[in-house]
């Protein structure tokens, strides 16, 4: 009989004091692992290995931890339909009276963790400076899309944020921002912990962003997860995510504590039927056949929880740009206290506080 061994990608997460290469040395040599990756400026790496081994390195003093390279994927449900009708989004949560206040800063920067973003597209290519970002799937420094026939999510959260105003074509996002892009979801909408955690520390190392859009989950977290996460909150970083599009269990990396969590509400002016729901969820957005760019100078309509946080974070970026000084817990105090609550009394496992209000947080932050 013929025995299968099968083999799978899992992070090693060595001690600050160990040397990496002497450990890939030494477990290569010992056990014939396979390094497949070093996770950059991090004492970790991606290897292949059978269970029989994973069991082996965990006895290892120098090992943090070890844990399966998880795949995350984006949340939202696609639409290839196009129309001409009008974006419904920013009436429902009166972003149009915020505009009345402020239209945002440029010196606001939202990165967005994601598929790659058509920084060309003529209705975003305004809100790009010289950087552009970084791929982390492809290890290269343009984050644009490799497949713009169907890597479109991340174009199209990225024109809820930040679609250019005033400028007579498609549409206009929640604010003017600076936009960086960084690609850690393939064009299949995958992505595996150690791309996106290196997006995370990319994103906590860059001195400009203040808001990180994560419109991406799993069904479980990890412990590289959670340390990029708890990197970009111990930075500063306002990270906002999607809840998730189950139905069920809030994903991650949405479900973390110091993560704004994202539900969709739907036009029928309920919550979305798909939209994740329990205690971690902060704040709802609209989220159902939402207008928005994708590549190739082109618009469609798509749905998800992936679509409604980035109209939080674009909503956020408008707070910072009327008082930069804002932290963590204050935004969060203030999207609560003036959210809309159209669900139960107070606050509920569906929508959090309530359907976020955009002239409402706006103006309170003024007054901080």
């Amino acid at each position: 009989m013929i025995e299968f061994i099968l083999a799978l990608q899992y992070i090693v997460r060595l001690d600050e004091k160990a040397s990496l290469d002497a450990f890939i040395n030494d477990v290569g040599n010992r056990f014939g692992v396979r390094v497949l990756k070093k996770i950059r400026n991090f004492p970790a790496l991606v290897v292949e290995a059978d269970s029989a081994t994973v069991e082996k390195l965990r006895k290892d003093s120098r090992i943090r931890y070890i844990h399966r390279n998880n795949i995350y994927r984006t949340v939202y449900i696609p639409n290839d339909e196009y129309f001409t009708q009008e974006e419904w989004g920013p009436f429902v949560v009166f972003l149009n009276r915020a505009w009345d206040i402020t239209t945002g800063d440029r010196a606001i920067t939202i990165a967005i963790i994601d598929e790659g973003v058509d920084y060309t597209h003529v209705d975003l290519a305004n809100q790009f400076g010289l950087y552009k970002g970084y791929d982390f799937v492809d290890d290269d420094s343009d984050p644009a899309p490799d497949d713009p026939d169907n890597e479109m999510h991340g174009t199209h959260v990225a024109g809820i944020i930040a679609a250019t105003m005033n400028n007579t074509i498609g549409i206009a996002g929640a604010g003017n921002f600076t936009l960086v892009s960084y690609r850690a979801m393939d064009e299949t909408g995958s992505g595996t912990t150690d791309n996106i955690f290196e997006a995370m520390m990319e994103a906590a190392q860059n001195p400009d962003v203040r808001i990180v859009n994560m419109s991406l989950g799993a069904s479980t977290g990890d412990s590289l997860m959670k340390e990029g996460i708890d990197t970009l909150i111990a930075r500063g970083k306002i990270v906002i995510a999607a809840a998730g599009n189950n139905g069920g269990a809030v994903n991650y990396p949405a479900a973390y504590e110091g993560v704004i969590a994202v539900a969709a509400w739907d036009t029928s002016n309920t919550i979305a039927s798909f939209s994740s729901r329990g205690p971690e969820v902060d704040i709802a957005a609209p989220g159902v056949w939402i207008l928005s760019t994708v590549p190739n100078n082109r618009l469609a309509w798509m749905s998800g929880t992936s679509m409604a946080a980035p109209l939080v974070s674009g909503i956020v970026g408008l707070m910072l740009s009327v008082n930069p000084d804002l932290t963590l817990q204050e935004i969060t105090d203030i999207l609560c206290a003036t959210a809309i609550d159209v669900l139960d009394s107070g606050r509920d496992i569906f929508t959090g506080c309530g359907l976020v209000n955009a002239e409402a947080a706006v103006r309170a932050s003024q007054g901080r």
